[in-house]
Parts: C-alpha cells; structure tokens; sequence
C-alpha cells in the first residue's frame, strides 16, 4: 500500500508521527516528492486517524477555515481514501 506525497507534506507528517513506532517507510523519489509505503492495513489506518486527529486540532484557523497544516492534512486523508477506499 503506497502513497505519493511531496516534501512538504512530509515535513508536516514528520513533526506528528512517533519516530518510535514507524507506520511507514518513506522513499524519496525526487527533491519534491516521497512515497510512503505501509506494511499492512493496520498501519495505514492508523496513519490516517493520526492526520485526520491532527487535522481537528491545528487545521484550522478561528473562522474555521483550513490554514496552511490543515489544507496538507486534508490533502493527505484524501491519497489515503483512495489508498483505503
């Protein structure tokens, strides 16, 4: 199960994920882009709770309009909807 994100979408995923309990591994294809690639379903599922739970509270700014992390976020959860159909 793969995703193709850029590297700024993988910095943001950087500073949330647990360096400790990897749910990927990443593979840079080019200076802007990576692919995460993840294990099993399990491990995708919980990566995208951990973004979508991200999103909730720091995506958005106080009129409730996505800023610059949620817009990423969001554009994230949809790759993995694709992903996890």
């Amino acid at each position: 199960m793969k995703i193709r994100i850029t590297k700024s979408e993988f910095d943001l995923i950087s500073e949330i994920i647990d360096a400790k309990n990897p749910l990927f591994m990443s593979k840079e294809i080019n200076k802007s882009e990576i692919i995460l690639e993840f294990e099993n379903i399990e491990k995708a599922i919980e990566f995208d709770e951990l973004v979508k739970e991200k999103l909730i509270y720091k995506g958005f700014d106080i009129n409730y309009k996505p800023n610059n992390f949620g817009l990423m976020c969001e554009n994230i959860i949809d790759k993995m909807y694709k992903v996890l159909g």
